[in-house]
């Protein structure tokens, strides 16, 4: 959940806070999102492969030393609804993954940032579908809230990491342009955060 949060947190703070204001923001930015993002992916994908391991070793009811076979892992991958979603969840892992990773390259930069943070967004989203919202038939605003308290602290409060640390970094420098880039990028971040507040 942390490393689905945090990658969220970073992109966001990115695409809605960063790119906006640009200028003095930029540099100091960039390798703040870039050390965030080689730990979160990283942890979100050994973190998630580590779940799905104990919970296909519950669901043999055997001792994980026997469950963690390649028989009954490929059992729980694709014949139950926890490991078809989370081989969904893989994909849209590895789409977020190489979206940031083409962004550096891509012609469209803007574009492959935006669909980066959709794609973050929707692996921390599909955690609502592998937890107590999902048992049984429950009514789809249960989901829909359920989807909307994973989405929302991704972009506050787990947003004040990046932010944090960006304006850390530029309170280093005393240059007078940068108190101007942090009130900007401040007043930014609140709105933002008034946003989240209200819409959980």
């Amino acid at each position: 959940f942390a490393a689905c949060l945090l990658i969220v947190a970073t992109l966001g703070v990115d695409r809605l806070i960063v790119a906006p204001v640009g200028g003095a923001a930029a540099p100091p930015w960039r390798a703040i999102a870039r050390w965030l993002l080689w730990l979160a992916f990283p942890l979100a994908l050994l973190s998630g492969a580590s779940w799905f391991g104990a919970i296909a070793a519950d669901m043999s009811d055997l001792p994980p030393s026997q469950a963690l076979t390649p028989s009954i892992l490929q059992l729980v991958w694709s014949q139950t609804h926890f490991g078809r979603l989370f081989a969904v969840r893989l994909i849209l892992w590895i789409i977020a993954v190489s979206l940031v990773i083409a962004r550096r390259a891509a012609r469209y930069q803007t574009t492959t940032a935006w669909l980066a943070l959709l794609a973050g967004a929707a692996l921390a989203v599909s955690l609502a579908w592998a937890g107590h919202g999902r048992v049984g038939n429950p009514p789809r605003w249960h989901l829909l809230a359920d989807s909307t308290h994973l989405l929302i602290p991704g972009f506050w409060p787990a947003g004040l990491l990046p932010f944090g640390w960006l304006i850390g970094r530029l309170l280093r420098d005393p240059e007078p342009g940068k108190l101007q880039t942090i009130r900007a990028l401040a007043h930014r971040f609140s709105a933002m955060s008034l946003v989240c507040v209200a819409l959980l």
